[in-house]
């Protein structure tokens, strides 16, 4: 089984026995740049998903158009063809 460190030892022994525990600074800040670690994490990766969301879309739309100019271009060599058939 892993020990626990010799100052997380006291302060275990130190809540046990009642005695009001002492928050350090380095504690907490410890906990302060875990939170603006996260937070950060969260808004940067939310920013980078709606970027790459907008550039999907885009290329969507982009493809979109690309394939319907085709489907009429065919429409139109098809109607064409059928007016060189039927004289």
């Amino acid at each position: 089984m892993l020990e626990l460190l010799p100052a997380r030892e006291s302060q275990l022994a130190e809540y046990a026995a009642g005695k009001p525990s002492t928050i350090t600074l380095r504690s907490m800040l410890l906990t302060y740049w875990s939170h603006v670690s996260v937070i950060g994490f969260l808004f940067g990766f939310s920013l980078a998903s709606s970027f790459a969301a907008y550039r999907l879309l885009d290329e969507y739309k982009l493809a979109s158009a690309t394939l319907q100019a085709s489907v009429e271009e065919l429409q139109q060599s098809t109607e064409k063809a059928c007016g060189y058939l039927y004289f």
